[in-house]
This record gives structure tokens, C-alpha cells and sequence, in this order.
């Protein structure tokens, strides 16, 4: 037996085993990018801190990875495809603007911890691509603090301007919804929904800043007064405001994307949706 275990059959066997393993490729296809939930387009940081992002951070973070040579060897490719998938995971900044207010906060905070303490990129992409000063660590680090300060696409709700209209409206009804920016502060909301030349429902809808956070009222023709709902949760596209206390809704979901605008208003069990496109 010991006589086929040779220097020479060893060698033979990896190999045949490393050839073997060069048909099993990876996956190097990225996910669309959609532009208006990417970092770098929702906080434009000097040019200097988008380009390294770009180089240090995007590759694994984002679904703009780069797939050099080496990545068509195996078991290298199989390593790397596993840092882009892992890192995509924990922190994707093609999917920033989908992540609610908590969420951000908690990312940069690791944002920080990272630049500070020099833990990413990680040792081998810094052997491969190069790595940052120690100027400009403590630059990227300023950025996410900035950033996290800021909260700057948190700030408005711009994105509901305009004149809306329903595509899953039940047979025969057209509900339209339309919304203009009073003031920095206040946002006002028309929705109406039509049969033929029959007015079925309206809704006026207000959102408001006050001093600790955004209320949204809802009042129907004939109330004395709003129903208000709290903010609940909010991010750069989106938002959830609650209201415990009222029947139904308690909750009113809203989610924008380019030319859509996505609703939902739930209670206890039950959940109607609602789809927009811009008119």
C-alpha cells in the first residue's frame, strides 16, 4: 500500500483534484442597482470619500462587485464569493435606502468602529487592492459619523408629491390620491376614490413635524376632527405611522419607488394594500 503513496502520486492527485474543482464556478452575476437607495447617491460625500468606497467597501458591499482574474480560480473564487455574500449580508449599500432609522444608526456606528480600529477592508483584500491611509481612515470614519448625525434623507417626504393613481382598484372604481408641500413642515394629502361619476370615499391626510417627531392625521368628510397617527418607523423611501388606539387602521404604510408608490393600512387581522403609479 505504502508504495502508491509517493511524492509523485500525491501531487498527481491534487492536481487532478484542483483541476476537478475549476468546474464548479461561481455566481458572479450582481443584482440590479437601483440608484435612488445607494448610499453614496443618498448622502453625496466628497469625492474623495465616494472613490474609496467605491475601491474598499463596495466589492463586498454592495451589488457592485468587481470579479478580477483570480476570481476564475478555485478554491480563490469560492473564498471571495463567500466575503461578497457574507458582506452583502451584515451591510449592503446598494439597499441603504431600505433600511428603517434604527437600523442605519446601529450600521454606522460599526461603520466607525471599523475605519477606527482599521478592521476593514479585511487582510487579503488589502494584500490585493491597496489600503487606505491613516488620514484617510479617520476621514471615512468622520463621514459615517456625520452621516449618522445628520440623518439629512430623513428629513422630508418629498417623494409623495404629485398626483397618484390606483392600478389594483376593484372593477369599475378609480381611486386617485395627490399630495403638495405646504411648508417644510407639513405635508397635505388628497384621496378620493371614484364610481363612474359617484363619489365613493374621500380622505383629507395631513403630516406634520412637531417638536419630537412627524404626526400624520386621516379625516373623513363629516368627522369633527383628525385621527393622528405617531410615527412608528422611517427611512429615506418609506414609512409606518401607528395609532393603538383607533379601530382600523392602526397602521399606515407607505413605500415610494421610481414612478410607484406602495400603501398598506392594517389592523389585528386584516391588511389592504395599495398600488400607485405617478400620472
Amino acid at each position: 500500500m505504502n508504495k502508491y503513496i509517493t511524492k509523485k502520486n500525491i501531487l498527481l492527485t491534487l492536481l487532478l483534484a484542483f483541476i476537478v474543482i475549476q468546474f464548479f464556478p461561481i455566481d458572479k452575476t450582481n443584482p440590479p442597482v437601483e440608484l435612488e437607495k445607494d448610499l453614496i447617491e443618498l448622502t453625496n460625500p466628497p469625492a474623495e470619500i465616494a472613490a474609496n468606497l467605491k475601491t474598499m467597501c463596495y466589492d463586498c458591499h454592495s451589488h457592485e462587485s468587481r470579479y478580477p482574474w483570480y476570481t476564475n480560480i478555485a478554491p480563490f473564487s469560492w473564498r471571495i464569493k463567500s466575503h461578497i455574500d457574507n458582506g452583502r449580508r451584515h451591510l449592503n449599500f446598494s439597499l441603504w435606502g431600505e433600511y428603517t432609522e434604527k437600523k442605519r444608526a446601529h450600521k454606522l456606528d460599526e461603520c466607525v468602529d471599523m475605519c477606527t480600529k482599521h478592521w476593514m477592508p479585511t487582510l487579503d483584500y488589502k494584500l490585493m487592492h491597496g489600503r487606505m491611509s491613516d488620514e484617510e481612515y479617520s476621514e471615512m470614519a468622520a463621514f459615517f459619523e456625520s452621516t449618522k448625525i445628520q440623518k439629512s434623507t430623513l428629513s422630508d417626504f418629498d417623494y409623495l408629491l404629485g398626483s397618484w393613481k390606483r392600478t389594483d382598484d376593484e372593477e369599475g372604481n378609480q381611486t386617485f390620491e395627490s399630495w403638495k408641500k405646504e411648508s417644510e413642515s407639513k405635508y397635505i394629502g388628497r384621496s378620493y376614490t371614484l364610481n363612474g361619476e359617484d363619489t365613493l370615499s374621500q380622505e383629507l391626510m395631513t403630516i406634520s413635524k412637531y417638536p419630537d417627531n412627524w404626526m400624520l392625521g386621516v379625516q373623513l368628510p363629516g368627522e369633527p376632527a383628525e385621527t393622528m397617527f405617531t410615527m412608528k418607523d422611517m427611512d429615506a423611501t418609506s414609512f409606518v405611522f401607528e395609532s393603538k388606539e383607533n379601530e382600523f387602521p392602526k397602521l399606515i404604510k407607505y413605500k415610494a419607488s421610481e414612478g410607484r408608490l406602495d400603501a398598506e393600512i392594517s389592523g389585528d387581522d386584516m391588511a389592504i394594500p395599495f398600488s400607485f403609479v405617478k400620472m
